[in-house]
């Protein structure tokens, strides 16, 4: 991966992990391990910071979630081309397609995510006081603190870049349509393909599943290096937009004495 968009190398990231460490360090002697306990733990932890180690956890909370959402979109690419050798047996009705909806599924839900993982980290850091379900893109760009900004811009711009994948997101999750990577490769072929599996999963093959294991190969070669640009095009964003409120978030650790203002 480049270094130029890796999340974890920008100066926004490593600035909020030096300081959060600590904070997290103070905190982390007798983790329990009974999930109940460790509620309650948490709650009496957290209730032992100030107002500025409660910013920093909030935001470190926010940025890891995005986090979080880069590694399923790498893992999902990484699977996508890849099955379990028990598929197209008649001891597994789950074949080649499923496997690969599945993760394009994963992917696209995921990619579609960035945005909502940006505007709630853009609200953390501005402190805009927004419950995760006000963090919408009209109220987050038409905020008064926010708007007319440069960040207003950067935000727009990843909106553009998943675009594709919030509307395919919303076909899968809200219409009830089929996963699949139908819009990225040629339809007809997808179609056939899809065909050929539905008959060989139902014990009636027109093709030797070896063969329809390749074809499906060669569908999923032409897709991958499409889902690695589609990543490398947010990741981008995501960094623009990290430069947009990385001196934001130095302002707020100058006002919460978290950061020496001399440095």
């Amino acid at each position: 991966m480049d270094k130029s968009t890796e999340i974890v190398a920008q100066p926004f990231f490593k600035l909020l992990l030096d300081i959060f460490h600590p904070i997290t360090k103070a905190g982390a002697s007798g983790i329990p391990e009974d999930e109940e306990k460790y509620k309650e733990w948490r709650r009496t932890n957290r209730s032992r910071l100030n107002q500025g180690e409660l910013y920093v956890t909030d935001v470190f909370n926010n940025a890891s979630n995005l986090i979080k959402v880069f590694d399923r979109i790498r893992y999902s690419q990484y699977l996508i081309n890849r099955s379990p050798k028990g598929f197209l047996t008649k001891d597994n009705s789950n074949g080649r397609r499923d496997w690969t909806d599945y993760h394009f599924f994963v992917y696209t839900t995921s990619m579609a995510s960035i945005l909502d993982c940006m505007l709630m980290l853009s609200a953390e850091v501005y402190e805009l006081g927004l419950s995760p379900r006000f963090c919408t893109f009209e109220i987050i760009t038409q905020h008064k603190w926010i708007a007319g900004s440069d960040l207003v811009k950067s935000l727009r711009q990843l909106r553009k870049t998943l675009d594709p994948h919030i509307s395919r997101r919303h076909r899968f999750l809200h219409r009830g349509e089929e996963s699949g990577f139908v819009d990225l490769v040629d339809e007809e072929r997808y179609i056939e393909l899809n065909s050929y599996t539905f008959l060989q999963e139902h014990d009636h093959p027109v093709i030797h599943p070896r063969i329809l294991s390749l074809l499906w190969k060669g569908q999923l070669t032409k897709i991958k290096p499409l889902l690695l640009t589609f990543e490398t095009s947010a990741r981008k964003n995501v960094v623009s937009i990290f430069g947009e409120l990385f001196p934001i978030f130095k302002y707020k650790l100058s006002k919460y004495k978290l950061l020496n203002t001399e440095k």
